[in-house]
C-alpha cells in the first residue's frame, strides 16, 4: 500500500518510531500525509517571500543608486554654477576698480553727476555669466567706495554670489598738464598755456589769453572765442584736483643720483658772481663774496645771485642742486643747470636769466612766492616749477617783464598767478616735469582694497 511518502511499511515504521512503538490505522496515515503536504506547502512559501524580500531589496539599492548619481550630477552642476557665479561677481568688482581708477575708459554716458561710474543692473560677459554691479562714493570721503557685485551662472539662473568690496583709488600725482594749480586764474593778454590745465578755482580766459589743450576748472568763463580753450570740463561737486602743498614736497637737501646719495648745496648770505676767465678759455667758475654782516637785529642777508653767475653740476653734486635757507634775489644773466631750491621769496631783478633741470629732478622749488619786478626783465626755465605762494608782482615800475616756463607749473596758492602782472606768461608742457619723486610721501596710484567680502 503506497502512501505520501513510500510504501505501507516504511510508513508503519515511520509511524512507530513517531508514535513511540504504538502502531496508528489509516486514519492516522493519512493525516499524516496531510501534515506533510502542508508543511511542503509552508516552505514554499516562505521561499516566495524571501524571494521578494530579496527582488525588493535589490529593487530599493538600485533605485537608491540611480538616485544618487542624479543627486551627484545635481551637486556637480551646481558647484560648476556656484563657481560660474562667484567667478561673475569678481568679475563685476574688477570692472569697477577699472572704471572708478579710469573713469574715462567707462562706456559713454555712464557717469553720475558726481562724475565716477556707478554700476551697471546686468554686466554680460563673454562666457554667458553676468554680473550686477553698485557703486557708492562712501560719505565724507573723495576716493573711497563701497562696491556690491551679484553674479550669476546666467541672465535666467536662481543662484547668485555677492561680494561686497570697499576700495580706495587714487590716480597718485602725475604732472601731465601744463599747469595744476589751486586757485583760480585769469589768463589775461599775453598770458598762454600749451597743453592741458587742471584748477581748483575758477578759470577766466581774457582776449589775447588761451588754453590749447584741456581745461578742468569748477567753472570756466571764455571771453576770448573759440579759439582760445581747446576742450572744458566741468569738476563735479565731489571731485578735486591733487595740488601738493608745501609740506608735501622734497626739499632736496639730500637726493639719490645713479645710486648714490649725495648732498646739496647750500647757498650763503650774501652775493655770488661771475669769477674770472681762466687762462686758454673754458667755463667761468662763480665766486663767493659774503660782504659786511647785516646790523645785529637786522634780518639775515639775502641770496644774491649777480651778474653772469653760472651753476652746473659737479662731482660732488652731480644733478646740480643747490640750496638757499632764505631768499634769493636773481640779478642779470643767471644760469643755472640743475635745480634751485629757494625756502623764502625768489626775486626776479634782471634780464635773460635761464634754468634748467637735469633729467628726473625739478627746475625751481620756491617754498614761498615768485615776486617778478616789472621792469622788463626775464626768467626762462626748462622743467618744473612749483611756487607755494603763486607769482607775486612788484608794482614799483610798469615795464613789461616776461616769465616763460617749459615743463610744467604747479602751485597750491590761492592767487597763484597776480593779475597786476603785465608782462607775458607762457607755459607749455613738456614730460621731463613729470617728477616721479616730488614729494616726500608719494600718493596711491591705484586701488587699494580696504574690505573684502
Amino acid at each position: 500500500m503506497s502512501d505520501c511518502w513510500g510504501n505501507g511499511r516504511t510508513m508503519q515504521r515511520a509511524s512507530e518510531i513517531r508514535t513511540g512503538g504504538l502502531r496508528r490505522g489509516p486514519e492516522g496515515r493519512s493525516g499524516l500525509c496531510r501534515l506533510r503536504r502542508l508543511r511542503r506547502l509552508s516552505r514554499g512559501g516562505m521561499a516566495l517571500v524571501l524571494v521578494m524580500l530579496v527582488v525588493a531589496f535589490v529593487s530599493a539599492l538600485a533605485y537608491a543608486m540611480l538616485a544618487n548619481n542624479s543627486l551627484q550630477a545635481q551637486v556637480s552642476e551646481n558647484l560648476v554654477r556656484s563657481a560660474s557665479a562667484e567667478c561673475a561677481a569678481e568679475s563685476g568688482v574688477s570692472l569697477a576698480m577699472y572704471y572708478l581708477r579710469y573713469p574715462e575708459k567707462a562706456p559713454a554716458g555712464s557717469l553720475n553727476a558726481d562724475g565716477y561710474w556707478p554700476g551697471q543692473n546686468a554686466v554680460s560677459f563673454g562666457d554667458g555669466t553676468q554680473a550686477g554691479v553698485a557703486a557708492a562714493l562712501v560719505a565724507g570721503t573723495f576716493d573711497t567706495y563701497d562696491v556690491t557685485a551679484t553674479g550669476k551662472a546666467s541672465a535666467t539662473s536662481q543662484l547668485q554670489r555677492v561680494r561686497t568690496v570697499r576700495m580706495q583709488v587714487g590716480s597718485g600725482f602725475n604732472v601731465k598738464q601744463a599747469a595744476v594749480i589751486n586757485g583760480g586764474v585769469e589768463l589775461e593778454n599775453m598770458w598762454k598755456v600749451d597743453g592741458d590745465l587742471a584748477t581748483n578755482g575758477t578759470l577766466t580766459i581774457d582776449p589775447g589769453g588761451s588754453v590749447k589743450g584741456t581745461a578742468i576748472a569748477r567753472a570756466i568763463v571764455n571771453a576770448g572765442g573759440s579759439s582760445a580753450l581747446g576742450k572744458g570740463l566741468i569738476l563735479a561737486a565731489n571731485q578735486t584736483v591733487y595740488v601738493p602743498a608745501v609740506g608735501d614736497v622734497r626739499d632736496y637737501a639730500t637726493y639719490t643720483y645713479n645710486g648714490v646719495t649725495y648732498a646739496a648745496m647750500k647757498l650763503l648770505p650774501g652775493t655770488y658772481h661771475d669769477g674770472p676767465k681762466p687762462p686758454g678759455g673754458g667755463p667761468v667758475t662763480w665766486q663767493y663774496d659774503p660782504g659786511p654782516p647785516p646790523p645785529i637785529g637786522s634780518p639775515p642777508k639775502p641770496v644774491t645771485l649777480d651778474h653772469l653767475t653760472t651753476f652746473v653740476p659737479t662731482p660732488t653734486n652731480p644733478a646740480g642742486v643747490y640750496y638757499a635757507d632764505g631768499d634769493v634775489t636773481l640779478n642779470q644773466e643767471v644760469g643755472l643747470s640743475g635745480t634751485l631750491v629757494v625756502r623764502g621769496t625768489f626775486n626776479l631783478r634782471g634780464d635773460k636769466n635761464v634754468l634748467t633741470a637735469q633729467a628726473g629732478f625739478p627746475a625751481l622749488l620756491v617754498m614761498q612766492d615768485l615776486n617778478i619786478e616789472r621792469k622788463g626783465w626775464s626768467l626762462t626755465v626748462n622743467g618744473l616749477v612749483y611756487l607755494g605762494l603763486g607769482i607775486t608782482v612788484d608794482k614799483t615800475d610798469s615795464q613789461k617783464s616776461n616769465l616763460t616756463i617749459t615743463g610744467a607749473y604747479v602751485s597750491p596758492a590761492a592767487v597763484p598767478v597776480d593779475p597786476d602782472h603785465n608782462g607775458g606768461l607762457t607755459i607749455k608742457y613738456d614730460p621731463m616735469a613729470n617728477i616721479t619723486d616730488l614729494l616726500k610721501v608719494q600718493r596711491l596710484d591705484g586701488v587699494r582694497v580696504v574690505s573684502w567680502k
